[in-house]
């Protein structure tokens, strides 16, 4: 039966030893002298080094991969806790957004009281000015009155409330849906220096393959843009087909818009 040959370095190393064991058993039926067999030997040894090397080597270069797998994951994991933390950063300040204009809201019956008030006292003090007068003028005809129509009040400041500032919702919304359910939203912006536009999207869900509408109760705020008018947005694990519908406000200084007309896409 023949032996047969090795296939790599390793199988080579085992199979020499095994050659010089059998030349060594077998050195006179051979004719093998002592020096054929010393190198014999010495190639042995050397090639057994060899062999070991290779094997040193091929862990290495094992332990090293496995590093940079471990290191690509780290790395992937670190990436999607960059996202969340982005996402979150844009939520707060949505709801900051929001609040702020509640605020607004909140405030705005306290300033038209103020208004009012301020009216009323300058109207009592237009009418109570001719009795005024008459009193000094120490029985001299006093000559008639004419009406005068009081001029509205103004807040001291000189300033207008903030209750009183409307801002435009952003029109011309357009949604292009893009594969690997990725939608491209633009629209034309309201010209507000350092505006921020309020993203809402509303996603909808399949019944037995076919679409249902998303209800309005699903809107949530996927993104805040700043002084832009166009945003991608990567809708996530929903299946093509799947309605999404969006609506914009727009935000600056604490006011906050109306929403803008919503448009329904289907993601590809």
């Amino acid at each position: 039966m023949i032996d047969p040959l090795p296939g790599d370095i390793h199988e080579l190393a085992r199979w020499l030893d095994n050659f010089e064991a059998v030349a060594q058993a077998h050195r006179g039926r051979f004719g093998l002298d002592g020096e054929t067999l010393d190198r014999l030997g010495c190639a042995r040894r050397l090639l057994g080094q060899r062999s070991e090397d290779l094997r040193q080597a091929e862990d290495a270069v094992a332990e090293a991969r496995g590093a940079a797998e471990r290191a690509m994951a780290e790395l992937v994991e670190a990436e999607r806790g960059r996202a969340e933390a982005k996402r979150g950063l844009l939520a707060a300040e949505g709801a900051r957004d929001l609040a702020l204009a509640a605020a607004a809201r909140a405030a705005r019956p306290v300033a038209e009281l103020a208004q009012r008030r301020r009216r009323s006292s300058a109207s009592l003090k237009a009418q109570g000015e001719p009795a005024q007068g008459a009193r000094e003028s120490h029985g001299s005809t006093p000559a008639p009155a004419t009406p005068s129509t009081p001029a509205p009040a103004t807040p001291s400041s000189g300033r207008i409330s903030s209750s009183s500032i409307r801002l435009a919702a952003p029109a011309d919304l357009q949604v292009a849906a893009r594969p690997n359910r990725v939608n491209h939203l633009s629209w034309r912006g309201t010209g507000e220096p350092g505006a921020r536009y309020l993203i809402e999207a509303a996603v909808g869900k399949l019944y037995r393959g076919s679409p249902l509408a998303p209800d309005s109760a699903a809107y949530r705020l996927v993104a805040v843009v700043h002084d832009e008018t166009s945003y991608q947005h990567a809708v996530g694990q929903v299946a093509p087909g799947v309605h999404v519908r969006y609506r914009l406000r727009v935000a600056r200084e604490g006011l906050v818009s109306d929403h803008g007309a919503e448009v329904t896409v289907a993601c590809r």
